[in-house]
């Protein structure tokens, strides 16, 4: 009898610890590709990305205070921009984009290099009032959405220079990728930002790929107070530093780090829950009430882990979703503007615009040429999410036996086409590995096809802990 026991208690133990193995090998298996950290990427994009990443260029500095008046329909303020001309090639004017006009429907919002010939810049959102550099008076002319500064003297290579531009303006009456609702508005692209400088062709302009254009700039590090009424909040994707209120106004500061935009919403305020990812970064949803909010973390988690496993870490520590009365869902650097009683239409777009926040925010690419990889590399990992690469093709398929028929037309299955010949020919974890890596290699610079391609072929070596 006492054998028989023993015997049954052996067998006991023996069950026990077969399960607990067999979970410990599920739970390996089961996180072996699941929200990968790498620890190279997070010391190049966090800890030092100026020396590590961009060891050819300086960052540009802005260092801007804007004041809107009450009803958020005016603004006033101004910027100081410090440039280093990294360049071998002098130049004696400075060119600067000014997005914000792009907004009005009396403007050609293509054309960069076309004068505006309105009386006073009536028909303009931002107005440039006064442009001084080192400390003198210059001379400057206004564009559509351009800015062109006359340097007193040549700027030459590793020259530096302290801009000061003071500017007004008006938010437009839109409710697009910017825009207002009653009390409250949302703006990015809208202070005065360098152009891009090509050594070869000197300033260029940011092409004709509609909404990608705001992208094309130099990753610069921000440091922005806002002065608002104070009955609202300023909501920027990065916690204040400052926040002052008196006379009924409040005056926020925020030290927004290294950027390729800055980006805020502005209106009442609004609750706030905080979640955790499990990449250990901190999202915060703002919303007027609580419906959709855990399913909206829990969304918004999922995707950056699987974003991470894409490309690489998130190189910043927080991220915002900010419920504004907007038609669209919107990529900000560091935040999303949405309309949550839109839930649907969040939902199946936020895939897209969280995998903004990598491409084109820490890589972008030259939108006159090769602004398409800003779009197709997203638009097709959305896909991926959700779709085999044999269900991929599947379409492709149908697609290609229905093209002419218009009503059979499926507009991303042409980019769909480009990147899922690539993975297949190289494979899934091939395709994958070499994603991280131009991640690595091009996060806070801009690239281009050529690049791209590169890391891309079959035959392409590479130095794996080359940035380390």
């Amino acid at each position: 009898m006492e054998y028989i026991m023993k015997s049954k208690i052996y067998r006991y133990y023996i069950a026990i610890f077969t399960i607990l193995i067999s979970v410990i090998i599920i739970s390996i298996v089961y996180n072996k590709n699941k929200y990968v950290q790498d620890d190279n990427i997070e010391e190049v994009l966090v800890q030092q990305p100026e020396e590590k990443n961009k060891t050819d260029r300086s960052y540009n500095t802005y260092t801007a205070t804007i004041e809107f008046d009450k009803n958020l329909s005016t603004f006033f303020g101004n910027e100081i921009i410090n440039y280093v001309h990294e360049f071998e090639q002098s130049t004696d004017t400075i060119f600067l984009r000014l997005g914000l006009n792009e907004y009005n429907s009396s403007l050609n919002r293509h054309s960069d290099d076309k004068a505006d010939k309105s009386a006073q810049y009536g028909d303009n959102s931002i107005v440039i009032k006064s442009v001084k550099v080192t400390g003198q008076q210059v001379r400057f002319r206004q564009y559509n959405t351009s800015l062109a500064i006359q340097l007193e003297e040549t700027l030459d290579k590793d020259e530096a220079v302290d801009i000061l531009i003071e500017f007004e303006g008006k938010v437009p009456i839109i409710n697009d990728y910017i825009g207002r609702a009653k009390k409250s508005i949302w703006l990015r692209d809208f202070l005065p930002r360098m152009r891009v400088y090509d050594n070869e062709e000197g300033w260029l302009s940011a092409g004709n790929f509609g909404k990608e254009r705001y992208s094309y700039s130099e990753t610069s590090k921000y440091k922005v107070t806002i002065i608002v009424s104070e009955e609202f909040d300023v909501i920027t994707g990065t916690p204040y530093t400052n926040c002052l209120e008196e006379n009924g106004k409040k005056k926020v500061t925020f030290d927004v780090g290294m950027v390729r935009d800055f980006g805020m919403y502005i209106g009442v305020p609004k609750n706030k829950k905080e979640f955790k990812t499990q990449q250990n970064k901190t999202l915060i949803i703002y919303s007027d009430n609580e419906i959709y909010l855990e399913d909206i973390g829990e969304r918004a988690d999922s995707l950056f882990g699987y974003y991470n496993d894409i490309f690489g870490t998130y190189p910043y520590d927080t991220f915002m979703i900010v419920d504004a009365n907007s038609n669209y869902t919107i990529s900000y650097p560091k935040m999303i503007i949405a309309n949550f009683r839109k839930k649907e239409d969040l939902m199946s777009n936020m895939s897209k615009e969280i995998g903004h926040q990598w491409v084109p925010y820490i890589i972008t690419h030259n939108t006159k040429e090769d602004a398409w990889l800003d779009y197709d590399l997203i638009e097709y990992m959305t896909i991926r999410e959700k779709s085999s690469l044999h269900s991929i093709k599947k379409q492709l398929q149908e697609y290609q036996a229905h093209k002419e028929d218009k009503q059979y037309e499926v507009p991303y299955l042409d980019f769909a086409e480009r990147l899922s010949r690539v993975e297949e020919l190289l494979g899934e974890d091939l395709f994958r590995e070499r994603l991280r890596h131009y991640y690595k290699t091009y996060a806070f610079k801009i690239s281009d096809k050529k690049n791209f391609d590169k890391v891309m072929s079959k035959d392409y070596q590479y130095e794996k802990n080359k940035n380390k």
